[in-house]
């Protein structure tokens, strides 16, 4: 049976799944949400981002982190106007440098570069289909409130047999995540 558009008014049908197993994919894109001067949506359906238009000299970051670690999720209450956006990740190290303590001070301005943003940050995140969703975003204003530096840094967190640190980073968004256009382009 093919499925039909899961809405609200038409109720969620069971075969609808994507029957996709999995977390969401280790490649996290993020930038710091001055950094985008304009939004474009698609022509055809208003509620995918097809590109960003980044100020001179701004690019994505990226960031690689364990296999499945990365989790965004996304809490609307009833009776507010904001959905909670809190994204977790596991990201294995910051630095290549053998030097133990120059790695750390790699570690650190790491760290001091994600909480000393004015702005907060724009993040996306793909789900194991390859759809991204794009975390931080406050369409209503065609500007963004950002994912701010309310993480936490567990630098002796275990994941299997590997150490790693463990980043958590929360918003209150008008809306819920905003989907990107298979066309969009991390540049």
């Amino acid at each position: 049976m093919a499925c039909k558009v899961c809405n609200i008014s038409t109720g969620f049908a069971r075969n609808c799944d994507l029957r996709v197993s999995g977390g969401s994919k280790s490649v996290t894109y993020f930038i710091e949400s001055e950094s985008v001067t304009a939004y474009t949506f698609n022509g055809t359906n208003s509620e995918i981002l097809d590109s960003v238009t980044l100020a001179a000299g701004k690019s994505w970051y990226t960031i690689e982190a364990f296999e499945n670690t990365v989790q965004p999720i996304s809490a609307f209450e009833q009776g507010n106007s904001f959905t909670t956006e809190t994204i977790t990740m596991t990201i294995p190290r910051y630095s290549d440098n053998p030097n133990l303590r120059i790695a750390a001070a790699e570690h650190k301005r790491f760290l001091d570069q994600i909480k000393n943003s004015d702005c907060g940050w724009l993040m996306a995140v793909a789900d194991r289909a390859g759809v991204y969703r794009l975390y931080g975003f406050t369409a209503s204003s065609q500007n963004s409130d950002g994912l701010y530096g309310a993480f936490s840094d567990d630098p002796g967190l275990a994941v299997g047999d590997q150490a790693g640190t463990a980043l958590t980073f929360t918003s209150q968004s008008a809306l819920s995540p905003v989907p990107l256009a298979a066309s969009f382009v991390f540049a």
